[in-house]
C-alpha cells in the first residue's frame, strides 16, 4: 500500500503510519508533505490488521493510496 499527507498540510507536518498484525508491527513509513511512500507487509495468517497513524504532530488529511492484498504463495 501507499500512504501519503495532504498537499494543502503545513511544510513541517509528518504522519508515522504502522502496520500491524495481530498486535505485532508488520510495517511502516514516516510521510511529511509532497511524499507518498509504499508499505510492504506480510500479515500472512493473520486474523486482525491494523493501520495505524501516529498524527500527533498536526492536524492534518491522511490518505491510503492503492491498498492491496495479496494472497500468500
Amino acid at each position: 500500500m501507499q500512504v501519503g499527507v495532504s498537499d494543502d498540510s503545513a511544510p513541517e507536518v509528518e504522519a508515522n503510519f504502522q502496520v500491524t498484525a495481530d498486535g505485532v508491527a508488520k510495517g511502516g513509513a514516516t510521510v511529511k508533505v509532497g511524499q507518498v511512500k509504499s508499505i510492504d507487509a506480510n500479515i500472512a495468517g493473520a486474523l486482525r490488521v491494523r493501520l495505524e497513524v501516529d498524527a500527533s504532530k498536526c492536524d492534518i488529511h491522511l490518505g491510503l493510496i492503492d491498498a492491496v492484498v495479496v494472497p500468500a504463495s
